[in-house]
């Protein structure tokens, strides 16, 4: 879109519909915080978590980290 275009659509209701349809959608679904994670259709992780609630997902789902890297220990978790 040129400037001119993207002026008159931002002034304008096209999108509106959808963007509420979308909203809604999401809401339905049980979202209500930011930022929402949503693990493979199945585990969803709402507002900011600490890296041990995204291993818990991971776990959950049968997922194991390869890199120790990423083991979660201490405090930190």
């Amino acid at each position: 879109l040129d400037k001119v275009e993207l002026e008159q659509f931002l002034a304008s209701d096209v999108a509106k519909e959808e963007v509420l349809a979308e909203e809604a959608m999401y809401r339905n679904a049980g979202i209500n915080a930011v930022p929402t994670f949503i693990i493979n259709d199945k585990y969803m992780i709402q507002g900011a978590q600490p890296p041990a609630a995204f291993l818990e997902a991971f776990e959950q789902l049968g997922v194991k980290p390869e890199n120790s890297e990423f083991q979660c220990t201490g405090d930190d978790c």
